[in-house]
């Protein structure tokens, strides 16, 4: 454009920036209109989709309330604890015509506590052992349940709907199943409106395809399966001998594996070229997923196709006006070649030459500014010797003020030597702190705010062997530290750096000559005046001989304990001698002192074992035995111990143990310590009719298991929170309500979890309840060889 004249820069200049703030427009309101159009599309499927989803958790409903209402006869019952042929006929013929009444049924059947089926309104299911489908493992455990399967017998397809059946003890005497070819279900999903202009898809929970209003999907997976489910569904003849083969769709077989809430995931579908939009949406928590596919690739088109029209008229539109203006500064600008022509004789030096001006506009005004300017020039050039004179005048009154300034930055000389001899006299005190610092007994380090090593005192030399020097620009601890636990770390650093709070805890280190000791280190976090972490300062103090003196504590309590176990447990079974009479008849007096003495004896022997396990932990003398376990199925067995104690005191109990996790490597009887103390105390100091809620979760990207138990009892004090893990410790409240107990159960428990890399903590409100929650590393325990195990 360097030969282009003004009006076709600005011309030229009009039309690239109309194009330009065009494009630009209409490429954000393409953007925003997109994104809002597909945000608007995916929030009324959305909609859609979980009033869908509602309606067919209402028919499961129906289904397992029908299964509930035949479990819960009385007849039932009695026919499956007392077995006789009447009782038989009567109950094969209610069932029949159950059976007759819903054409959806396609059998009724009735199987007891082994899984055999005895009675059925199939007759070839009779005396068949169903005991390895999923729906009698489920209907044992307590867990009402749908699910679908292909009949081993019947070869049919078709859903199964179980409910456990329970004698007046609450013990497991059988389970009612009801089998239907699930055309309600399938009829309610496949012509529902959502399915008019969309795929849907009903699976399982290894994602496959149950019913699909897409042709060539039944049975088929939506990804690939894991060699694991494949082995699970074989072995469980889930779906007979039919082959599962998978569609392309593995990250919605991902999401329907590890399914946590309702999920909406986009994807782009090669095979179909189309992206797509997946909504998956379990039912009431049962063993079956909505999962509905949707594509908005045309309505995309459509608009885009609009905004390129748009588009073009905008650009059209910016063409003519481009053209408008050029033609009107054509017009306009024929004034400036008169200035040109004015400037062009004022540089040969023609100060008499004027303009003529034509416009009385602002180019008129500019023309009689420009020979107004040149008359000045004639003046300013007349007058040039005075001004000269007048400018050396300034320069020797700024000269005068110059030596002013001279003598002020003196007089600032002189106070900079003030401020430096208190400056001296600072580093004099420094200094004295310093030497204080370095001849201090304990360890200190200072580190920058990313843990390099910026200082070490003597002591650090003395502990642990190191010289300042090879210390310096290296990473705090490393060389004499040994290796803890990940979680340890994270833990240190998130309380130092993130939370800005001092840490403080014992560690095992090394001194360079390889000898390990005991060291108590406590870190502080340094700020700046902004908050702002610069330094840490890092203290710390060997405890060796401090820990030694411990051991020999632990081991004199595990030696008296010990030495007490025998005569107690002979005192015990003395007095359980006289109570059953083996010596002689006793009177209802003294069997109460006798009663009494048993009770106080039995708390005795309680703490004895309790001192004995803690001294065990300390000294390292406890064998740990970890195997894989479902720690799910561990949970259960411990709420089935304390099934008594929670049926006394009426409370409600609610539990949520993980499905298909992976398994736990973990000593089990070490992990129902922990489960039995946590559960115990809840149900303890939990008020008669309370609430008790029990949880095990897998949390997949921390690989740990979560362990939360929480109530609404008594809780505990605030200012005692802080010592709830001590030996020996009980809560004020809590020795109101039970003057029992002996203060260690939580000890050993921290003990039990820490010491396989986990972590526990609690929170509570006094007279609201308490919550403890405990994780667990997927790796879990590790062996330890000993000589003794927990009592």
């Amino acid at each position: 454009m360097k030969n282009f004249s003004v009006k076709k820069k600005i011309t030229l200049s009009i039309l690239f920036t109309g194009l330009f703030i065009g494009s630009v427009v209409s490429a954000s309101v393409f953007l925003y209109l997109r994104e809002a159009l597909i945000s608007n599309q995916i929030n009324l499927l959305s909609q859609v989709v979980i009033e869908q989803n509602h309606e067919t958790e209402q028919t499961l409903a129906n289904n397992l309330l029908f299964t509930k209402m035949l479990a819960t006869r009385t007849k039932v019952q009695e026919y499956l604890e007392f077995q006789t042929e009447s009782r038989r006929i009567e109950l094969d013929e209610i069932l029949k015509e159950y059976h007759k009444e819903d054409a959806n049924f396609l059998a009724i059947y009735l199987l007891d506590e082994k899984g055999t089926a005895l009675i059925s309104t199939d007759s070839s299911f009779v005396n068949k052992d169903y005991s390895f489908r999923d729906y009698f493992k489920n209907a044992k455990t307590g867990k009402i349940t749908a699910t679908a399967l292909w009949g081993v017998t019947s070869k049919q397809f078709g859903y199964y709907f179980s409910q456990p059946i329970y004698n007046q003890q609450g013990k497991f005497i059988g389970a009612m199943v009801i089998k239907t070819t699930g055309e309600d279900l399938t009829k309610q999903v496949l012509e529902s409106e959502l399915s008019k202009q969309n795929d849907i898809m009903l699976v399982d929970r290894y994602g496959i395809i149950l019913s699909t209003n897409k042709q060539g999907r039944f049975l088929k997976s939506l990804g690939a399966l894991t060699e694991q489910e494949q082995e699970e569904i074989k072995s469980s003849k889930r779906f007979g001998d039919n082959a599962i083969d998978p569609l392309q769709y593995n990250e919605i077989q991902e999401a329907v594996r590890n399914y946590a809430d309702y999920r909406i995931i986009s994807i782009y579908d090669q095979e179909d070229s189309d992206q797509e939009y997946f909504f998956i949406y379990r039912l009431a928590g049962e063993d079956l997923f909505l999962v509905v596919e949707a594509g908005l690739e045309n309505l995309l088109v459509m608009f885009s196709f609009t905004l390129w029209m748009v588009t073009g008229l905008i650009a059209v539109m910016v063409l003519l006006m481009s053209i408008m203006v050029y033609w009107l500064l054509f017009k306009f600008l024929k004034p400036l070649y008169l200035l040109r022509e004015a400037a062009n004789q004022i540089g040969q030096g023609d100060f008499s030459y004027k303009i003529k001006t034509v416009n009385d506009d602002e180019f008129g005004d500019l023309a009689k500014s420009f020979n107004l300017m040149n008359g000045q020039l004639k003046d300013l050039y007349s007058g040039m010797d005075k001004k000269i004179k007048d400018r050396t005048k300034d320069l020797n009154e700024k000269n005068k003020n110059l030596d002013k300034q001279q003598e002020a930055v003196l007089n600032i000389l002189e106070d900079v030597a003030v401020e430096k001899k208190k400056a001296e006299s600072l580093a004099d005190d420094l200094e004295k702190f310093r030497l204080a610092v370095d001849n201090s007994s304990e360890q200190i380090v200072i580190t920058d705010k990313e843990g390099l090593v910026l200082y070490g005192n003597k002591a650090m030399q003395t502990i642990t062997g190191y010289s300042t020097k090879e210390v310096l620009g290296t990473k705090a601890g490393k060389l004499w530290r040994l290796p803890m636990p990940k979680q340890y770390y994270e833990n240190f650093w998130d309380t130092i750096k993130n939370k800005k709070q001092p840490f403080i805890g014992v560690i095992q280190n090394k001194r360079k000559n390889g000898e390990e000791y005991d060291a108590a280190i406590s870190v502080y976090p340094i700020m700046n005046s902004d908050n702002e972490i610069v330094y840490f300062v890092a203290i710390e103090r060997d405890v060796t001989k401090e820990k030694q003196v411990d051991r020999a504590k632990t081991e004199f309590v595990s030696l008296a304990s010990h030495q007490l176990r025998t005569p107690l447990s002979t005192v015990n079974w003395y007095v359980e001698m006289l109570l059953s009479g083996d010596a002689g008849e006793l009177n209802e007096e003294q069997k109460k002192y006798l009663a009494e003495v048993y009770q106080g004896n039995q708390r005795m022997v309680d703490l004895v074992n309790s001192l004995l396990n803690v001294s065990r932990i300390e000294l390292g003398k406890l064998a740990i035995k970890p195997e894989f376990l479902n720690i799910a199925e561990l949970a259960q067995s411990a709420v089935a111990e304390q099934q008594p104690q929670i049926m006394q005191k009426e409370h409600k109990l609610i539990t949520n143990f993980v499905k298909d996790a992976p398994k736990l490597m973990a000593d089990p009887k070490l992990l129902r310590m922990v489960f039995q103390n946590l559960l115990s105390n809840a149900i303890k100091y939990t008020p008669p009719k309370g609430r008790i809620e029990m949880k095990v979760e897998y949390k997949t990207k921390q690989k740990a298991f979560v362990i939360t138990v929480a109530d609404n009892g008594i809780g505990i004090p605030t200012e005692q929170c802080n010592r709830i893990f001590t030996k020996m410790f009980r809560a004020d409240n809590v020795k109101e309500a039970d003057t029992e107990g002996t203060g260690l159960g939580l000890y050993i428990i921290k003990s039990i979890i820490e010491g396989s890399g986990g972590s526990i903590t609690f929170q509570s409100v006094e007279n609201e309840g308490t919550k403890f929650t405990a994780t667990l590393p997927l790796e879990g325990m590790k062996e330890v060889k000993g000589d003794k195990s927990l009592i």
